[in-house]
């Protein structure tokens, strides 16, 4: 993935697999587009914390 999506990918563990996700793109221009995983998480937690864990 890093070849397509230098930097843009992050580690992520999925019920105790290690998996990539890649949720920032440096190239688009539009809002939010340079968001990191961490940060996505944040905000869903703080909006949503009595739905489910996010982290199994």
């Amino acid at each position: 993935m890093d070849k397509v999506k230098p930097g843009q990918c992050e580690a992520l563990t999925v019920y105790g697999s290690d998996k990539r996700v890649c949720v920032k793109d440096t190239k688009e221009k539009v809002d939010k587009a340079t968001q990191t995983l961490a940060e996505i998480q944040s905000i869903l937690q703080s909006n949503y914390s009595n739905l489910a864990p996010l982290t199994p």
